[in-house]
């Protein structure tokens, strides 16, 4: 399961030990934590004047989460906007394999969905276990995500590493509707 942007930030025994760490294990900068702590909040205001004192819009935490997936992940549409405009990389991954798209699907947002992919989100990367955004949209039963998942160019007939397809998960969750979608868009 997707972990939020809240867990797994903090490394140490205690509270009076914790720090934030990059991916790399190394210590967040100031800005960078605090930059990370607006993109939750939605704080657009707060991340403009970071990012001109140098904090770094794309910093990956531990998990590899970058302010733009957060920000996603906690609907804030502004922000997200904002950090577009201020060209954060909308195709970084997480370590395990997550995008912001990814997180879009998952969430249902296909307002989030339309702006990533007019951003140049690639539609086809995968997580580590093969899966699209297509096919978390198809699991989670998104119809409005996989359409424009689909007019954008994502492959209905990509397979993850179990083989399963976008419109496999639409069976096996039981969201017909987003199953008979795939079904009539195969072959086109």
């Amino acid at each position: 399961m997707l972990a939020t942007p809240t867990e797994k930030r903090v490394n140490g025994a205690n509270a009076h030990e914790a720090v934030e760490r990059t991916d790399d294990g190394s210590v967040l900068s100031l800005n960078d934590a605090a930059m990370v702590r607006a993109a939750m909040e939605g704080r657009s205001t707060t991340m403009r004047i970071l990012i001109e004192g140098g904090a770094d819009v794309n910093v990956r935490l531990v998990d590899g989460w970058t302010p733009l997936m957060t920000a996603v992940w906690n609907a804030h549409l502004d922000t997200v906007n904002l950090l577009i405009k201020l060209k954060a990389d909308v195709n970084i991954q997480t370590v395990n394999g997550w995008t912001a798209l990814m997180i879009a699907a998952w969430n249902g947002r296909a307002d989030f969905a339309q702006i990533l992919l007019m951003a140049r989100a690639k539609y086809d990367l995968c997580d580590e276990n093969g899966k699209t955004a297509l096919m978390w949209a198809a699991q989670k039963g998104s119809l409005e995500v996989a359409q424009i998942l689909v007019i954008h160019g994502a492959n209905i007939e990509s397979r993850n590493s179990q083989g399963m397809t976008a419109f496999d998960y639409a069976v096996r969750e039981s969201h017909p509707d987003v199953a008979e979608y795939l079904a009539s868009r195969r072959g086109k």
